[in-house]
């Protein structure tokens, strides 16, 4: 990769910048955090159902039915195992509409949605930096026109770009990608779920017990993949719009390919680093990235 002369301690071509080339980990991080507290507020959601308003009428079965000081409610008391998770699971889905998707919709509905609104700011935050720095790679290797000078600051000018029709459609795949990959992971939670609240009461276990596996099925399913979620889709927002202004560019009669850039440190996978350096056609590199969930590669423009 060529030496830059430029005084940008985030140019890819510093050690600065290899750390982190989409130069989007703040944004990434922003995204994991908000998730992750989502999750927790699910989870002492559950503990406080099954366990301070004994929801499933377990106590009397639980041997550490003293720690807590309520006094048992017992909802379910006389109900079937089956009517219990039931209507366990109904409100289970209630709590996780509410807190991951932030909506009291049926299915039907949430599937017309575009996006979930929470998550939105940071697909866009994603999307304008992949302008923002796609530009910059571009004019930097002589490709591209700096069409707004010092006019206009980075923010802004990703902005005027986005209105292009290009760049809307590809900015609204990312907003829908991101909505249905985080409705699969709490359909994938819910199912989980179910499937320990009935073996749970088929085999007799009390209140706590039941809370903990519960609990450990949503860290296992929606914490770990809600976190995989805004690492992988953060990067790959960056890409859709780095792809679109790479293909605006070069309708102008100038011909360039792309160059794979890895973060170039000891977390760089097998896959990713065997594509160091290499030269290839946009189309070749249009959907190589993300390469895998986490992945924090770029590519740049290199003129031919």
């Amino acid at each position: 990769m060529p030496k830059c002369s430029c005084n940008d301690n985030h140019c890819l071509h510093t050690n600065a910048g290899r750390t982190d080339p989409t130069r989007t980990k703040l944004i990434r991080n922003r995204f994991k955090r908000d998730f992750a507290r989502r999750v927790q507020s699910i989870k002492r959601s559950v503990k406080e159902h099954v366990i301070d308003d004994d929801f499933f009428a377990l106590q009397t079965r639980d041997e550490y039915a003293f720690l807590t000081d309520n006094a048992l409610h017992g909802e379910m008391a006389g109900k079937s195992d089956d009517e219990k998770a039931r209507w366990f699971m109904n409100w289970f889905n209630g709590l996780i509409m509410f807190q991951l998707y932030e909506a009291n919709r049926t299915s039907a509905e949430l599937e017309s949605l575009m996006s979930l609104p929470w998550q939105e700011q940071y697909i866009k935050a994603a999307y304008q930096r992949g302008v923002t720095r796609s530009r910059s790679e571009l004019i930097q290797a002589g490709i591209a026109p700096d069409e707004f000078g010092f006019g206009l600051r980075p923010e802004a000018q990703s902005a005027v770009r986005m209105q292009s029709d290009a760049h809307q459609e590809a900015y609204n795949s990312s907003l829908f990608r991101t909505k249905n990959e985080t409705i699969g992971v709490g359909e994938a939670t819910e199912q989980t779920v179910q499937r320990s609240v009935a073996g749970g009461l088929a085999v007799g276990l009390g209140a706590v017990a039941m809370s903990e596996m519960i609990l450990h099925d949503i860290d296992k399913v929606l914490g770990n993949r809600s976190e995989l979620i805004a690492e992988t889709e953060v990067v790959r927002a960056h890409h859709n719009a780095t792809m679109v202004e790479y293909r605006a560019s070069d309708l102008r009669d100038v011909t360039f390919e792309v160059e794979w850039v890895t973060a170039g440190d000891e977390q760089v996978c097998e896959l990713c680093e065997s594509l160091e350096g290499q030269v290839m056609h946009i189309d070749d590199a249009q959907n190589l990235l993300p390469r895998h969930p986490r992945c924090r590669c770029v590519v740049i423009p290199v003129r031919t």
